[in-house]
């Protein structure tokens, strides 16, 4: 696997990652602890959690393996875990489910105590798990001034299956919801969110390849069937689609 040019050294520094409990923000921690000079890694490295209900079951064992691994490598590692609760709950006092492409639930629940965290350790050292095929988020990142808020891309030049290799070999596992694979072999979820995550997409067609409402549905009914009993209570449907694969983001 191959090292970012000119490396930046951090073993003076402070340094953050936001463990999100998916593979991306996972094996950015594992390349900084195994592919990055030694001698250039942080002095100090900084790792928070925001646990949120509708994760899958083996999130956090997956973070706190993480957080171990991490306690092995590096000198100094400063944890905390915050239980946001249910993301549920957070529409139903909000009376809404918001639309795919606002997310006050990513803002009130992970960004303001991530922000609060860094904010009190005086964290300026941001590292941002973003790979290759998120050239697009990257760019419109760096176009709002990510590099000057001390975001760094750490993992930007490696692949989807870099990742998991890495983390594979360095943790052992990943959650149970990435093993989960169609008949081609691909992964059914390719992130590891909210089940369901309100910016899901519902229909197998013109506006999604996936149906993941409706995998969903399939792989964690129990998780689908809660998430429609409460946007039967609000009159309101998750994102681009609802759970008879209808696609109701295209009619608005």
């Amino acid at each position: 696997m191959q090292l970012q040019l000119l490396p930046d050294d951090y073993s003076s520094k402070k340094v953050f990652i936001g463990m999100s409990g998916g593979v991306d923000s996972m094996g950015a921690l594992c390349y900084l602890a195994s592919v990055y000079p030694q001698n250039l890694r942080p002095g100090s490295l900084y790792l928070f959690y925001v646990h949120i209900k509708e994760h899958s079951a083996d999130t956090i064992r997956f973070v706190r393996d993480g957080v171990k691994y991490a306690r092995k490598h590096f000198d100094n590692v400063v944890f905390e875990f915050f239980n946001a609760g249910s993301v549920l709950d957070y529409f139903e006092k909000q009376n809404m489910i918001p639309h795919p492409m606002f997310s006050p639930c990513s803002i009130d629940l992970k960004m303001k105590p991530v922000e609060e965290f860094k904010a009190k350790h005086g964290l300026t050292i941001d590292i941002t798990a973003y790979i290759r095929s998120e050239k697009r988020r990257i760019n419109r990142a760096v176009k709002h001034g990510a590099v000057n808020q001390g975001k760094v891309f750490l993992v930007s030049h490696l692949l989807q299956e870099d990742i998991f290799r890495l983390v594979y070999d360095q943790i052992g596992w990943v959650p149970a919801i990435y093993e989960i694979k169609d008949d081609s072999g691909r992964r059914v979820f390719k992130h590891n969110n909210c089940l369901p995550c309100k910016n899901m997409s519902g229909n197998l067609g013109a506006c999604s390849a996936t149906g993941e409402f409706l995998d969903v549905l399939n792989y964690y009914p129990k998780q689908a069937l809660k998430a429609m009993e409460t946007a039967g209570k609000l009159d309101a449907y998750f994102g681009r689609g609802d759970f008879d694969g209808n696609c109701t983001y295209c009619e608005v």
